[in-house]
């Protein structure tokens, strides 16, 4: 079981993607974006993700 931590962080990141959808492109989203808008450093985003189309393809994947 992943730890509490490790799960609040990925879905606050996700929260933070979505939020940024509703008003900009996903192509113009960048990861300095996502981590300022989600206050964590690039380092935690790069810990769970490999860049922004990994986080994407991981919150498609939970929604299917």
């Amino acid at each position: 079981m992943e730890d509490k931590r490790i799960i609040k962080t990925r879905r606050n990141i996700k929260s933070t993607m979505i939020r940024i959808l509703q008003t900009k492109p996903f192509e113009k989203i960048t990861v300095s974006e996502l981590c300022r808008e989600g206050q964590i450093s690039r380092i935690t985003f790069y810990t769970y993700y490999d860049d922004k189309y990994a986080l994407i393809d991981e919150m498609v994947a939970d929604y299917i």
